[in-house]
């Protein structure tokens, strides 16, 4: 019988296909540039503390790989990633892990 991190790790290629963007661009602060899948996530907007201005966070959940995704031991505030959000290609800055688990790791971007 398979632990709960090994169904994980094994889930993760299913739901990149399934609901991922492919062609997202991780540039690391060290190494080079390179193509990876992410599943883009829009929150509600975020009043909290901020009672004038609206912010609504973008967030993208990539395997927790050094290859097929962003490793998060290896992450540094300094990486971007470039995606298509809203038929426009942008270049945002990899600002946070949010969430993790053995097979993926939730980033917010900015």
């Amino acid at each position: 019988m398979a632990t709960h991190a090994e169904i994980q790790i094994a889930d993760a290629p299913f739901f990149l296909a399934e609901y991922g963007q492919p062609g997202a661009v991780y540039e690391p602060a060290a190494g080079p540039p390179r193509t990876i899948t992410v599943i883009v996530m829009h929150g509600p907007p975020d009043l909290t503390d901020r009672p004038r201005t609206e912010i609504t966070p973008l967030r993208v959940q990539a395997a927790n790989d050094d290859h097929l995704g962003i490793l998060r031991s290896a992450w540094c505030n300094r990486d971007r990633i470039t995606l298509t959000v809203g038929g426009v290609r942008r270049t945002l800055r990899i600002v946070r892990p949010v969430a993790e688990d053995a097979a993926m790791v939730t980033w917010e971007v900015c």
